[in-house]
């Protein structure tokens, strides 16, 4: 599909209000598919290579989207922000040891 790789990194599977998505890999690539449930809890359609039918699901799977990498983005910015203060600290350290060579002799 179209967008598979990077829809199926961002959006885990499961029920997404009238959506249900399924994410996934194989040895060709990833893998993503969108059901529509209907009132009745059945699948109302896949795809597989693009989007083949249109309708106001697209802005529900839109949103989603936005939800999912507003998500992405903040625990990226958490997991940078706490890298850089692991490396202050390792940077730190290693001052301190650089700077007692010597000194306790």
């Amino acid at each position: 599909m179209k967008g598979a790789h990077e829809f199926a990194l961002l959006i885990p599977s499961g029920r997404y209000d009238n959506l249900r998505i399924e994410s996934g890999h194989h040895a060709r690539g990833y893998t993503f598919s969108i059901f529509i449930v209907t009132p009745n809890g059945e699948p109302g359609w896949t795809e597989y290579y693009g989007w083949i039918y249109h309708g106001s699901w697209e802005i529900d799977f839109y949103e989603l989207l936005r939800k999912q990498k507003e998500i992405q983005d903040e625990q990226t910015k958490k997991n940078l922000e706490a890298y850089g203060q692991n490396e202050k600290s390792e940077h730190e350290r290693r001052v301190r040891i650089l700077n007692s060579y010597g000194k306790s002799e």
